[in-house]
């Protein structure tokens, strides 16, 4: 133990004071960019849905996804600015190791609820649309279930991977207090089952599309926009090999490194975790609102359009209105009301 403790004695200790000259921006700032655009995206869906008044149980469940995905991209920024990710290894202070680990448990708490919070909106969606036949009403209520003893199971492990949790706060202790096997093994089953579910919710609308009675030209451009959010699946298969590659692959990292004391504290794979795990989540979780939100926000096009078109046509050119690509009932000769969800009917192919 003497010899031990001399050893690290004479290794050089962390920094006092932060120095951020050498730190590199570019996974925060991506992080940053990606969310603004998809909470505009998803906030034009929920303004077209009031607009169309059919705001639906699917609706505020995408309102909760966003307000998670939100604290989600607070919480990259924050751990990619603050925690230290993006310079060298011998220039991040013990605050800002605290911070990273810090940020690194809290993600493993919030990943589940947010990506479990989008399944459950897109489910409500798809049922919202598509459940008609018996098969596809079970289909949706098992991947319903199943989110939520998704969010609710690895929440719970989440709680279990530092004995106590308080440990997590200090860089010293973390090897020894948190159970790094549990974690990666965590998190490779939260991958997994993303990837799962992702491809259910990406096939399950291409099914119903292509057994749809409409012409070919139409159904391509159904497919096309849930195609959208099938690229979600993309993102967590890419997500995945990355995890895998980072545990069987040591990054390089400057040989200088192994001469400074937290190098004996630090896992390696520290050095990418921007790279392979806060870039891959935020585009994953950006391209699955932005996908469930096109269909509400092309919805909301028409409308406008249909809209503008009325205004535009003069009174005398026909006793009735004719406006293409407007659908809607008439309660009287020259007002329209929206169109319902509900007077939508998807008829499936015998």
């Amino acid at each position: 133990m003497t010899d031990t403790a001399a050893d690290l004695s004479n290794l050089i200790p962390p920094p006092t004071e932060i120095d951020n000259s050498n730190q590199v921006y570019s996974v925060p700032v991506a992080c940053i960019v990606l969310g603004v655009i998809t909470t505009i995206l998803v906030l034009l869906r929920l303004g077209g849905r009031i607009w169309c008044k059919s705001f639906g149980t699917d609706d505020w469940v995408t309102l909760a996804a966003l307000v998670l995905f939100v604290g989600w991209t607070v919480l990259a920024a924050y751990a990619n600015l603050a925690g230290g990710v993006g310079k060298p290894l011998w220039e991040v202070t013990l605050g800002e190791w605290s911070i990273f680990w810090t940020t690194t448990l809290a993600s493993t708490f919030l990943y589940p609820s947010v990506s479990g919070a989008i399944r459950i909106s897109s489910v409500l969606f798809f049922q919202r649309l598509f459940a008609h036949g018996t098969k596809s009403k079970w289909f949706l209520w098992i991947l319903l279930a199943l989110q939520v003893v998704y969010i609710i199971v690895f929440s719970i492990i989440s709680g279990f991977l530092c004995d106590p949790i308080r440990e997590i706060q200090d860089p010293f202790e973390v090897l020894m207090f948190c159970d790094f096997d549990l974690f990666f093994n965590t998190r490779t089953s939260v991958y997994v089952l993303a990837i799962a579910f992702d491809l259910a919710l990406a096939i399950f609308p291409m099914v119903i599309v292509y057994r749809l009675q409409m012409p070919a030209k139409k159904r391509i451009t159904a497919a096309a926009i849930f195609l959208v959010g099938a690229v979600a699946t993309v993102a967590s298969i890419y997500k995945f090999a990355l995890h895998i590659r980072s545990q069987q692959e040591v990054p390089h990292i400057d040989p200088k490194w192994f001469s400074y004391l937290m190098s004996r504290f630090v896992l390696p794979t520290s050095v990418s975790i921007g790279i392979t795990f806060w870039i891959p989540c935020q585009i994953e979780l950006s391209v699955a609102l932005m996908g469930m939100s096109l269909p509400a926000i092309r919805q909301l096009y028409f409308q406008l359009r249909g809209r503008q078109q009325i205004t535009t046509t003069p009174r005398n050119t026909a006793d009735k209105p004719s406006v293409a690509g407007l659908s809607g009932r008439k309660s009287g000769p020259w007002s329209f009301s929206h169109l319902q969800d509900s007077d939508v009917e998807l008829n499936q192919v015998a």
